[in-house]
C-alpha cells in the first residue's frame, strides 16, 4: 500500500529518490546510537519481542509523520 510516488521516472536512482530516501527514513540518536526508521517494513511486533523502553521520540513526532505521509500518500 504504497504511493506511485515516481512514476513518471524510468530510474530510481535519481535525485527526487535520495530526498524520498531522507524522509522516508529519518534517522535518530538514541543512546549514542544512530538508528534509522525503516518506514516500509512498518508492521507489528509482539510485545514480548521488545526490550526495555530507552527513549521516546515524541520530540521527532513530525519526521515520523512525514515518513508515514511519503510512504501512504506520496506527499
Amino acid at each position: 500500500m504504497q504511493a506511485e510516488l515516481l512514476y513518471r521516472l524510468a530510474t530510481r536512482g535519481a535525485e527526487e529518490m535520495s530526498m524520498a530516501a531522507k524522509v522516508l527514513n529519518p534517522q535518530f540518536t538514541v543512546n549514542g546510537t544512530l538508528v534509522v526508521m525503516s518506514t516500509v517494513e512498518l508492521a507489528g511486533v509482539a510485545k514480548r519481542s521488545l526490550g526495555d523502553k530507552v527513549t521516546s521520540l515524541q520530540n521527532q513526532r513530525d519526521e515520523i509523520i512525514a515518513a508515514l505521509d511519503l510512504l501512504f500518500t506520496g506527499i
